[in-house]
């Protein structure tokens, strides 16, 4: 099970049942996250990739666009390829 807390910077894998923590990741552009508007939301996708959302904070020459990474696979494992993508929230949304 793989958690992204909103209010930390990092990524947490547990072992099922939540009954220990495996692994833990603070990916490089998430220390820049802020403070409460971190890892608002995660998909694992069919492929094995996963997507962390951030709610807050922008993107350098992206206006209105917040950020997501794109994971090739177990973000809490070293190594593992990222993309920084962009999203807009739809309007009216925080």
């Amino acid at each position: 099970i793989w958690v992204g807390f909103e209010n930390r910077a990092g990524i947490w894998r547990f072992a099922p049942g939540l009954a220990r923590v495996e692994a833990y990741a603070v990916p490089a552009p998430m220390r820049d996250w802020p403070a409460n508007g971190g890892a608002e939301a995660m998909a694992r996708l069919r492929d094995g990739r996963f997507l962390v959302f951030a709610e807050r904070g922008g993107m350098p020459g992206r206006p209105g666009a917040r950020e997501v990474l794109l994971f090739g696979g177990d973000p809490t494992g070293a190594g593992t390829a990222l993309t920084r993508l962009g999203y807009r929230p739809p309007p009216g949304t925080s």
